[in-house]
């Protein structure tokens, strides 16, 4: 496993008092409030709307304090429209295109605030930044002491069926938080992939900015098509919620 160690950063992580996904955030945010304008203006312009690669450490503060807060809304809003049933005991988290593991800070926040003692037995986070995916391993070990983690440093066209790894016995929740819009991979490929690994019962957390733009907007929708299941869709200020009535359900 690739983890962030031995650092400033990782020293308060490791003995932050009852971990959230606001405590975290709110490390970003006062580096990046202490700055001079000029210099958060320049970080600001260098995340191109958070699209590529963030290859620094203020690039990822800058990106948490910008982002965080966005992603946690539309998450916390399709965490909640996930069947109860899902909720209960153990289950596995593959989240795609990680970043930060800002989508598995934020479900560990929503099963403590309505109180589901839910066991995450394996989170597997993929993401092409390294040094990213080094800080993301470091809060889920946080948010999850217990859990196994698994880090995958690959894009993903250059993703395997061993890196996704679904279990017949324990429910997978797939999380893909601003990752479908992107265009710098294929899509139809990725979906491929993802449907011949699929086992057991899973669940699709999928959510993605509204940019008005087709070519965008659409590729969330697609995905769905692409995985062979009926699916409703209800739009929802901007965000798509997406259910499947059979075994796969999408959010």
């Amino acid at each position: 496993m690739m983890i962030e160690q031995n650092t400033n950063y990782a020293y308060k992580l490791k003995y932050m008092q009852d971990p959230s996904f606001d405590k975290v955030r709110n490390l970003s945010t006062q580096f990046f409030r202490e700055l001079p304008e000029q210099l958060q203006n320049e970080l600001y312009e260098s995340l191109n709307r958070g699209v590529d690669l963030l290859d620094s450490e203020p690039l990822m503060v800058t990106y948490l304090f910008s982002y965080g807060q966005m992603h946690q809304a539309k998450l916390n809003y399709s965490f909640g429209k996930m069947p109860k049933g899902i909720l209960q005991d153990e289950i596995n988290i593959i989240d795609y295109g990680c970043g930060q593991a800002l989508g598995t800070m934020c479900y560990a926040d929503f099963l403590r605030e309505n109180g589901y003692g839910q066991k995450v037995k394996q989170i597997t986070l993929i993401e092409p930044s390294e040094m990213v995916l080094k800080r993301a391993a470091l809060h889920a070990s946080v948010f999850f002491p217990n859990a196994e983690i698994k880090t995958i440093n690959k894009t993903f066209d250059d993703l395997t069926s061993s890196d996704i790894v679904c279990s017949e016995e324990t429910p997978t929740l797939h999380i893909l938080s601003n990752v479908l819009d992107m265009q710098n991979f294929d899509l139809e490929q990725f979906a491929k992939l993802i449907n011949e690994s699929l086992k057991g019962y899973n669940q699709f957390v999928c959510v993605g900015p509204y940019f008005k733009d087709p070519k965008k907007d659409e590729r969330l929708k697609y995905f769905t098509v692409l995985l062979p299941h009926e699916v409703d869709c209800d739009d929802y200020n901007g965000y798509d919620y997406y259910e499947v009535k059979d075994k796969f359900e999408f959010i």
